[in-house]
């Protein structure tokens, strides 16, 4: 497979449990960090003058156009509390802390905490919950910017409060829209992502093996809205649904389809318009993040307001987030 777009292919092994291990081809390559000839696990593969880096070896940074900027936030409770959402609506992604009740505690991004940023604004308790913090999501229903306050029921039913600001100073609180999808059967395969483009996060059913079906947010199911228009089998998958995440990888408002290894490795498809009438698929970047360890630490959120989404890391029980900056688009 050709993982790093150079135009050679690279040499992997797969392992029982389909975690993959990835030596770049160096064969044409030259200049600093190529190996060639020598002993060890680089050796064997035949030929003369064969190049071969072990990605094992290097940080995010060395595979793809990644930079680090260390910790960007220090924490302010553990990980499995922590949500990275718009909460106002200025294009980056802020911290916030859901707790059992789904009660809402927002620090607003002003740069974080590294690369010269004026860290984090402390809105406190922004919304006050609704009952059961398991069932809350967070996704831009309206469009405007802003994600607004979901509970997703277990047949993946929907009931909306939009983002007018919330319960701070100067904001407008929440407004209840109610019943805006009638779900699909099964509320744990339902993710939210925006699938055309239009600012809209659409509601999408994410299969066992990562098919993907999709329906458009044409306003939902309330006064004034155009329901939602089913585009049916988006994506046939890619493996194994658990792995699988959305981000938009290049900037161009669409979300892509990555599948998260154990270490925390990302294979990207950007989104074409997908496998519908009219779309022109979906396009293999093959291997864009070597991973930095644990998988089950990584987070997808744009910090910079660029429009593409950036790599973080948090830390389990702290909530520490490290983040690498994506210049894959730049």
């Amino acid at each position: 497979m050709d993982a790093d777009l150079d135009g050679d292919d690279d040499y992997v092994t797969l392992d029982a449990n389909g975690r993959m291990r990835l030596w770049a081809n160096r064969v044409i390559d030259t200049g600093p960090g190529v190996e060639s000839g020598g002993t060890g696990q680089n050796q064997g593969l035949g030929g003369t003058g064969l190049a071969l880096i072990d990605t094992s070896k290097y940080t995010l940074n060395d595979i793809s156009r990644w930079f680090g900027t260390g910790v960007h936030a220090q924490g302010a409770a553990a990980a499995a509390s922590v949500r990275l959402m718009d909460g106002d609506g200025d294009g980056d992604e802020d911290y916030a802390i859901l707790g059992s009740a789904g009660q809402l505690d927002i620090w607003r991004n002003d740069g974080g905490d590294s690369n010269g940023g004026n860290g984090w604004t402390n809105l406190g308790r922004v919304a006050p919950g609704t009952g059961d913090g398991s069932k809350v999501r967070f996704m831009d229903f309206d469009g405007d910017g802003d994600d607004d306050y979901v509970v997703l029921g277990s047949a993946g039913q929907m009931d909306v409060w939009r983002n007018d600001g919330g319960d701070i100073p100067g904001g407008h609180g929440w407004t209840s829209l109610g019943r805006v999808a009638a779900g699909t059967g099964d509320g744990s395969k339902v993710t939210f992502l925006d699938f055309d483009k239009d600012g809209k996060d659409d509601y999408v059913v994410l299969g066992s093996a990562g098919e993907l079906d999709v329906w458009l947010n044409d306003g939902g199911d309330i006064s004034g809205g155009h329901g939602w228009t089913s585009l049916g089998r988006v994506a046939a998958g890619a493996g194994d649904g658990s792995q699988v995440r959305f981000m938009d990888i290049d900037g161009d408002g669409d979300d892509d389809y990555i599948i998260l290894g154990t270490q925390g490795a990302m294979l990207a498809w950007r989104n074409d318009g997908g496998d519908t009438n009219g779309g022109n698929g979906w396009k293999s970047l093959g291997l864009v993040a070597a991973g930095t360890g644990d998988g089950s630490k990584v987070r997808f959120m744009d910090v910079d307001k660029d429009g593409d989404d950036d790599y973080a890391t948090l830390e389990p029980t702290s909530g520490q987030m490290r983040l690498w900056v994506n210049r894959i688009a730049h």
